[in-house]
């Protein structure tokens, strides 16, 4: 607009006032100016109408309306979870709502376990991955692309997990639990590795 106003307009009233009689110059110029105002601000006007209403519906929706958040997810407020009460990093809850679906039933419930065995536990995100921490004591749960995987239990032991599940363990010493066949490991033995875990002795 203001090139606009520049390249055209500037040039445009002298050459209109050179047509007017002398007499009259003084009358036409005012009411070209006049003019120029009243047809500057119902420009505006227009355009910035038929501008936010294309806003409104086009871009608000993707643009300044909230995430979804899917069932189940974890919402903030002051940085607490309203579920059980566990302090939680704001960044954990962004996490738990990009989980994927296949590979999100299984991560709420080993998160549920962790937090019903270890009820004083702080999860915050560290190493892009929810951490659970107690005190000195860590425990992660990420997502991979077949599952979950824990990891910082080695410290402190894994309440005889890997014992009883020896092909879950990689040679880093990470434990891997694939979505497809994680019913058929009991509840008790994820409590017993956070138990171990982050538990203090």
């Amino acid at each position: 607009m203001g090139a606009g106003m520049g390249l055209v307009i500037v040039p445009l009233l002298p050459f209109i006032l050179t047509s007017v009689d002398p007499d009259d110059a003084g009358s036409a110029s005012g009411i070209a100016n006049a003019v120029q105002q009243i047809g500057g601000a119902l420009g505006i006007a227009v355009v910035g109408a038929v501008f936010f209403s294309q806003l409104a519906t086009t871009a608000v929706p993707t643009l300044f309306l909230p995430r979804r958040i899917p069932p189940g997810a974890y919402q903030q407020k002051e940085s607490r979870t309203a579920w059980m009460g566990v302090t939680m990093d704001p960044a954990v809850a962004e996490y738990i709502n990009a989980i994927p679906p296949e590979h999100r039933a299984l991560f709420d419930r080993i998160h549920q376990l962790i937090l019903d065995t270890c009820p004083d536990t702080i999860v915050v995100l560290s190493y892009k991955m929810p951490t659970y921490k107690a005190g000195t004591r860590r425990l992660h749960l990420g997502v991979w692309k077949h599952g979950v995987s824990l990891y910082g239990w080695k410290a402190h032991g894994d309440g005889g997990f890997t014992a009883r599940h020896p092909d879950l363990r990689t040679s880093t010493g990470t434990i891997r639990v694939r979505s497809d066949a994680a019913e058929a490991i009991p509840d008790d033995d994820f409590r017993d590795l956070a138990r171990a875990a982050l538990a203090p002795s």
